[in-house]
């Protein structure tokens, strides 16, 4: 298919399957009638270059299949118009570098499905839509996540896929597919959002305006579209070889140390939470998450198994040895950081089983005459009132 594209006139090419932005459109769901369409559109556009009996189908076939994607990864987290124009002429001009024209196609197709989306999602119609669905997520919850119970290999077309269906149920079968689409995808971006952000910052009115609406269907999503998303983070992993995964260790050891003070707290919570806080930090929202777990695991280990403040007996004397051993630079900064953050965790672990155990082993009956019973209770009420 791209030698059958490079062997015509570029710009040609690229005019053609921009105009099939229209039956894209209004065929949408329905691949069949699409590509009826299609073929008619590739006939009477641009001297019917591309309407060739045998790879027009599968010219069709092919775009119809990258729209959808292309959109959800370049395109779906912008909301303003003209930062959509703008990052469309920055992918085109990197696109327009290699002979591409269907790259080119699907990456203008995709953007101009953005922009209805962008404008259907700012009309009064689009605003209505959305509260309903907000609105309606604990009622239909069953029906959200039904789709996707069980499922070990979870992704994100899958949850586009029930995020869809439970949209089209709230809203009804009238409603246009693409309206559909441009809302399911803003409720997708919006728990995407709350997954990313660090675990210990709140969120902020900033960041979803509609945080307090959209609450319900965020308890509900925002961990299944992180699950989803770190699967294909793991599959884009798992196609790695020896030499690649090495090489993106040392850009991750070398990233990780930017980050190191703010995400060491999180270390002694656990690997798991370790690593959603390195994630926040190293790949904000709308970036796409990488699959660290493996690399960060080592790392991990080695702080939990550091022996640097084992005779430290204060707080205080661990953030002095800290300080001693960051002045001396001889102790790789990443095991120093988590080494601390470790340490600092089992004095606030030690300390808050010394609290609990006070409180069990005090009488506060014999050392303060308090009631120990309903009954005391009652009678020291009716004295206080006498």
């Amino acid at each position: 298919m791209e030698a059958f594209l490079t062997s015509k006139p570029r710009s040609a090419v690229v005019g053609v399957l921009r105009a099939l932005s229209e039956p894209f459109k209004e065929h949408w769901g329905d691949l069949d009638s699409f590509r009826e369409a299609g073929m008619a559109v590739l006939q009477n556009t641009g001297g019917g270059i591309l309407a060739d009996p045998e790879k027009g189908p599968e010219l069709l076939e092919t775009l119809y299949a990258r729209v959808l994607p292309s959109r959800a990864v370049h395109f779906r987290p912008m909301e303003e118009e003209a930062r959509l124009e703008q990052f469309l002429r920055e992918l085109d001009a990197t696109a327009a570098k290699k002979p591409n024209p269907l790259q080119q196609g699907v990456l203008w197709l995709a953007s101009r499905f953005q922009l209805e989306a962008i404008r259907h999602l700012h009309s009064p119609t689009g605003q209505a839509q959305l509260k309903q669905v907000y609105k309606s997520a604990e009622a239909f919850k069953a029906d959200l996540v039904r789709p996707l119970t069980g499922k070990d290999n979870l992704n994100m077309e899958q949850v586009s896929g029930a995020v869809s269906s439970f949209t089209r149920k709230v809203l009804g079968e009238g409603q246009g597919r693409y309206d559909i689409s441009a809302i399911a995808g803003h409720v997708i971006e919006v728990c995407r959002i709350n997954a990313r952000r660090a675990p210990d910052v709140a969120m902020e009115g900033d960041d979803i305006p509609e945080y307090s609406e959209a609450s319900p269907i965020l308890s509900i999503m925002t961990e299944v579209v992180y699950t989803a998303e770190l699967n294909e983070a793991r599959l884009r992993y798992a196609t790695l070889n020896e030499e690649q995964r090495a090489q993106n260790f040392n850009k991750f050891r070398i990233s990780l140390g930017g980050v190191i003070k703010k995400v060491a707290p999180f270390a002694p919570e656990g690997l798991s939470m370790f690593c959603r806080a390195i994630e926040a930090y190293l790949y904000p929202y709308p970036q796409r998450i990488e699959y660290i777990h493996s690399f960060a695991k080592s790392v991990h280990a080695n702080g939990q198994q550091s022996t640097l403040f084992d005779d430290c007996a204060t707080p205080q004397s661990v953030r002095a040895r800290f300080s001693n051993l960051r002045e001396g630079g001889k102790v790789n900064p990443l095991i120093l950081e988590l080494g601390m953050a470790f340490a600092l965790r089992n004095f606030k672990n030690t300390d808050s089983t010394t609290k609990r155990e006070f409180m069990r082993d005090l009488d506060l009956h014999s050392e303060f005459h308090w009631p120990s019973t309903m009954r005391e209770l009652l009678e020291d009420m009716q004295k206080g009132r006498a």
